[in-house]
């Protein structure tokens, strides 16, 4: 009677254990999270979020796209496997169900789209602390036959205007004062002082300027003490950002002729060169009231530049 005492306890363990151990090996589901690759292999996914729907209850799968996640609650049947870049899958979970076989197909990922807008004849810049008024070349390209003299008629800050009526010369004047109290820069080199400073505006053409810079008052004081009323800036085109070949004709019905060459040639990422030719010329009599005074200077100009 022991005996058989005994051997029904001992199955009776075994049942337990065995019921038990089922019990816990269902509480647990795992598996593996795939993605095809172009030739449709399976390709393992690293750190996929896999949890159950409407909980916190979650894990992630290793380098290998493995997880094993429990089962807590009688409602966790809906396993949601999520990460960037991939379409979002959920798995209804069966009772028996243990091991998982989840491939995740990438999303549709529109091509970027670039929003640009083409700036003004002229703005303020944003990027410089220091308020400063560029003139692009949109702006200069309004005058095809300007020099630097010529380039500030759309400027509240600059007035133009000729002071020597037998060559021609113009002045300009920053906020109101003669252009003497203004420095001149070239690509932030000082530009047109002493003697220049009467003539020279005639000499730097409308085509060969890229851009142009003014900052009223005195703005800096890196590049000299000159700018009591401001700064203008010029910048001419680059070599490396410039086109092969430009040409610029102008002729108009007074008799003023002008053309404009630029050329560059790229050797190598390392040198550049660029060659800039004017030449202007003025040979007509113009006297529109018949004063035996010429309306306009007769004039030749010829300029060469190479960088």
């Amino acid at each position: 009677m022991m005996k058989n005492l005994n051997h029904i306890k001992i199955v009776f363990c075994y049942i337990l254990i065995f019921s038990l151990s089922s019990r816990l090996y269902g509480q647990f589901i795992s598996g593996t999270v795939h993605e095809l690759d172009t030739q449709s292999v399976k390709e393992p996914v690293e750190f996929v979020n896999v949890y159950w729907s409407g909980t916190y209850h979650g894990t992630i799968t290793d380098s290998t796209g493995r997880f094993m996640i429990e089962k807590s609650g009688e409602n966790e049947n809906r396993l949601v496997f999520s990460y960037v870049g991939y379409i979002n899958d959920t798995v209804i979970i069966n009772t028996n169900q243990q091991d998982l076989d989840i491939i995740l197909s990438r999303r549709q990922e529109l091509k970027e789209v670039a929003i640009s807008k083409s700036l003004g004849g002229s703005y303020i810049s944003g990027m410089n602390p220091i308020q400063t008024e560029v003139i692009t070349k949109a702006g200069l390209q309004r005058f095809p036959c300007c020099n630097l003299s010529e380039s500030f008629e759309n400027s509240a800050t600059i007035d133009a205007g000729y002071s020597d009526a037998l060559t021609g010369a113009r002045y300009i004047k920053m906020l109101g004062l003669a252009g003497i109290y203004s420095q001149i820069m070239f690509e932030n080199i000082p530009f047109l002082r002493g003697l220049e400073s009467s003539v020279g505006l005639n000499y730097v053409p409308g085509p060969w300027m890229e851009s142009i810079q003014i900052s009223k008052e005195a703005s800096s004081v890196v590049n000299g003490y000159e700018s009591t009323t401001g700064q203008i800036n010029l910048e001419y085109f680059k070599p490396q950002e410039s086109d092969p070949l430009f040409v610029n004709l102008f002729i108009n019905s007074a008799g003023w002729a002008e053309n404009n060459i630029r050329s560059a040639v790229k050797f190598n990422d390392k040198w550049n060169s660029m060659i800039l030719a004017h030449a202007s010329t003025m040979q007509n009599r113009i006297d529109r009231n018949k004063d035996t005074l010429m309306d306009m200077p007769m004039s030749s100009q010829l300029n060469a530049f190479n960088r």
